[in-house]
């Protein structure tokens, strides 16, 4: 029991007096990992992600990073993609990206905001309603399982670079 939890402004409760479902699920998360559900972001075990970044170098020469930060002021996502004909930012908070051209003086502004109204900006609700569709049709989805699991793969292999401190190959 954490002895700041009413003075701290990042404390979580991790359980749920209303949800035994999701503690359930929470507590053989635990059992199943070995890492426990204190998600405090002081304390001296340190047993949480609370920030990092991953480099990611894949077979076709391309490089990616993904940084993450819990603490913050701000809780939207952004993106930059850097490429040789264009690059982009998005802002998950204003909902809005921003294309430039290398070779122009083009700029394209796309406004997202009403597509980001459920969780994970609208991609939860888009991901349902592909699933339904696949089961209503019998078509395959968008995402493969291949690529679900890549991803996966990835967060894993960047975690346990994390904690190794060393390079992992997929």
């Amino acid at each position: 029991m954490c002895p700041i939890k009413h003075q701290c402004p990042d404390y979580y409760q991790v359980e749920s007096p209303v949800d035994p479902v999701r503690d359930s699920l929470l507590e053989l998360t635990e059992q199943a990992t070995g890492e426990p559900r204190d998600i405090c972001l002081y304390n001296s075990d340190k047993d949480t992600f609370d920030n990092g970044i991953a480099v990611i170098d894949y077979d076709n020469d391309v490089r990616a990073t993904h940084t993450v930060n819990v603490v913050s002021a701000r809780t939207t996502r952004q993106m930059r993609i850097m490429g040789t004909q264009a690059s982009a930012e998005a802002d998950m908070e204003e909902g809005i990206v921003k294309v430039w051209h290398r070779y122009s003086d083009q700029k394209d502004v796309h406004d997202l905001r009403e597509l980001l109204d459920s969780g994970h900006g609208g991609a939860d609700d888009r991901i349902l309603l592909d699933f339904f569709r696949c089961c209503r049709a019998g078509d395959r989805p968008r995402s493969s399982w291949t690529e679900g699991r890549l991803n996966i793969q990835v967060g894993l292999a960047a975690r346990q670079s994390a904690d190794t401190g060393r390079p992992v190959t997929i």
